[in-house]
């Protein structure tokens, strides 16, 4: 992929992680709770700052899998199919 000369510091993961991050982090400062919850801040904590594993495993990760796949080079794939596959099946074994 091509790279703007003004990005040298930071690939575009890390920027988005970074984003993820400081953007998660202001989430939690805004949704303050207190211990009687007057207000209701728990259910909004849940709503807006809480995240779900599905949304994780069927809407985020598959694109992110798909343009990895994509733009690997067949050769580095050829080259670490062992590793791959070692994974691979140990993930399904796991899981």
């Amino acid at each position: 992929s091509q790279r703007c000369p003004r990005c040298v510091y930071l690939s575009e993961a890390g920027l988005s992680l970074l984003t993820g991050v400081l953007g998660g982090g202001f989430l939690e400062l805004l949704v303050f709770e207190d211990t009687s919850d007057r207000f209701g801040e728990q259910e909004v904590r849940k709503t807006v700052v809480g995240f779900s594993s599905t949304v994780l495993f069927c809407v985020l990760l598959p694109p992110i899998i798909f343009d990895s796949g994509f733009k690997m080079r067949g050769a580095f794939f050829w080259a670490n199919i062992d590793k791959i596959s070692v994974l691979a099946f140990a993930g399904t074994f796991v899981s």
